[in-house]
């Protein structure tokens, strides 16, 4: 198990089993000082997602302040429009998950249980964290 040790209480927060927790792999892998999307960085980011999913698009998942799930499927061209988006949901969570995942349009009435709930169906997920400084890598082995 390889966990930031900043992080760890963060399993506890999305609701992760005994078992799934046993087996969590979570890390920073990217920093974003201020909270601002700086574009190059960000870019980065997106390069690295591509890496991390094997696919050029991934699908974009984040949540407005009344719950409501919102989806985009991207790549590292929409690198301006996920900036804006950044700047737009500021104070909330963003997930980037592999493109071809299916996403019941549902109202989410806790964050990070969906957060948690993501990472077992999916078994990997990129985070960008409520206040922004910090993009964290989360996969279940």
């Amino acid at each position: 198990m390889i966990i930031t040790p900043s992080w760890e209480s963060f399993l506890d927060i999305i609701g992760l089993e005994h078992t799934e927790r046993s087996c969590a792999h979570i890390e920073t892998i990217a920093e974003f000082p201020n909270g601002y999307p700086e574009k190059s960085r960000l870019f980065e980011l997106l390069e690295q997602i591509e890496q991390l999913y094997g696919n050029k698009e991934f699908t974009v998942i984040w949540l407005n302040n009344g719950g409501r799930l919102y989806t985009k499927i991207a790549s590292k061209k929409d690198v301006s429009k996920i900036s804006c988006l950044w700047e737009r949901i500021a104070g909330n969570y963003m997930l980037f998950l592999p493109h071809n995942v299916v996403i019941d349009k549902q109202r989410v009435l806790d964050e990070e249980e969906f957060i948690g709930k993501c990472l077992e169906q999916h078994g990997q997920l990129v985070l960008k964290t409520e206040d922004a400084y910090v993009v964290l890598f989360l996969q279940l082995h």
